[in-house]
């Protein structure tokens, strides 16, 4: 079955929002490099992780060099470590290292140009780097060439991300534009391990709203 991830929880009430209607993981945006609505600080996102109840993942979503994630990771004690910059092998081969022992799964970020003539070769070959260097999972997420950071609404191609799931020999996680409407259409087009929502479950104030939480989460589980 096809696991749902909600990020950019920024209040403990959407956290408790979205657990109750049955996500699978919780994600939290913690310092985040550049300007994005979810960014919390590293008190606040420890205190939202600790909302989250057992048999339910937490995320934290972090971007920047070795020590400034280190020390989110320290801060905040997530599952599991979302590196969603633009964070070479180098970097995320350090973290795995120093997060040995701890138990924190690490996720690497592959952001992809919307546009891109990048063939699914080229996806899955940026993914196995990461692979290669310690990723326990690989996110496949837009990056529209006006903006960095996620959340930004758009779409990548699910056919291409359909073959790095095939492909990649780590559960891959569909990002990107995906909403309670068209989210059936890319899990059974991409099949990937997981999906990650942010923007289309929210109001105008990046609020989770309830109804678009549980219409995702529907979606998924009848999907697959």
């Amino acid at each position: 079955m096809t696991r749902v991830k909600i990020c950019g929880n920024t209040h403990a009430e959407d956290v408790a929002i979205c657990v109750a209607e049955g996500a699978d993981a919780i994600g939290v945006v913690v310092e985040y490099p550049v300007p994005v609505p979810w960014s919390v600080s590293r008190g606040q996102a420890a205190a939202l992780i600790r909302e989250v109840p057992p048999l339910v993942s937490a995320v934290a979503v972090v971007g920047g060099d070795v020590d400034l994630i280190l020390r989110l990771a320290e801060a905040t004690a997530p599952d599991a470590l979302q590196l969603h910059g633009d964070e070479p092998e180098e970097v995320v081969a350090t973290v795995r290292d120093r997060l040995a022992g701890t138990g924190i799964h690490l996720i690497k970020a592959v952001s992809v140009e919307p546009e891109t003539r990048d063939s699914a070769l080229a996806w899955l070959t940026r993914a196995e780097r990461f692979v290669a260097a310690g990723a326990d999972a690989i996110l496949l997420d837009a990056r529209p060439a006006d903006r960095a950071g996620g959340g930004s609404g758009t779409r990548i191609d699910w056919s291409l991300a359909h073959s790095v799931v095939t492909g990649c020999s780590r559960p891959v996680v569909l990002a990107g534009g995906l909403t309670p409407e068209n989210v059936a259409t890319a899990v059974h087009t991409a099949t990937p391990y997981a999906v990650d929502v942010i923007s289309s479950v929210e109001n105008a104030a990046h609020r989770k709203a309830r109804d678009r939480v549980r219409a995702f989460v529907r979606a998924v589980r009848d999907a697959r």
